[in-house]
């Protein structure tokens, strides 16, 4: 894993994150960690400034495909292909399960709004829409193809959804409906 300067465009430092794919990345609100996960079943937290290991999140059965944190930085979450969301601490400490979606969880993603809703999405054609501090299921979205990404609007009132089918959707969280729905095979 490569970590670059935006403003000069030079790679910073090189980190030997995991033993097979990086697959998600994110960065710590406050900018001092980095999150990664891995084809070899585990996330990890990183010291940015330092890039050394601080923390070796392990309990997933299969690649961790997507890892998120919250809005303050003290909750994350994964997403893997073991089917299974999973809560962490800001230190790498489990925090629960979040069961449910039927085949790989492809993405997952904070709600900038609360920073409590989380939306999981899913190869199942599913969307799940979580309370992370209740550790509940709170709504689910059914679609018509595999679920490869989801990110939540800045004032977190729409959800937009990639999916398998060449399609792009934007769901308005509060009403729990489509607002705009897109397709490349029109």
């Amino acid at each position: 894993m490569i970590v670059w300067e935006v403003d000069s465009g030079k790679d910073v430092k090189t980190i030997q994150a995991h033993a097979g794919p990086v697959n998600s990345v994110a960065i710590s609100p406050d900018g001092k960690t980095l999150a990664t996960a891995g084809g070899d079943k585990l996330a990890k937290l990183w010291d940015l400034d330092k890039g050394t290991e601080k923390a070796k999140l392990e309990g997933h059965q299969d690649a961790v495909m997507s890892i998120a944190f919250r809005k303050d930085g003290n909750l994350l979450a994964t997403g893997g292909a073991d089917r299974d969301v999973r809560l962490w601490s800001a230190d790498g400490k489990p925090q629960g399960s979040l069961p449910g979606h039927k085949d790989w969880v492809t993405c997952v993603a904070f709600s900038p709004a609360d920073g409590n809703l989380l939306a999981s999405a899913s190869l199942d054609h599913s969307i799940k829409l979580w309370d992370a501090d209740g550790k509940k299921e709170t709504a689910a979205i059914p679609l018509k193809n595999s679920v490869w990404g989801v990110a939540f609007s800045g004032d977190g009132k729409l959800l937009a959804v990639g999916s398998h089918g060449d399609s792009l959707k934007l769901w308005e969280v509060a009403e729990k409906k489509v607002r705009f729905a897109e397709s490349a095979s029109k």
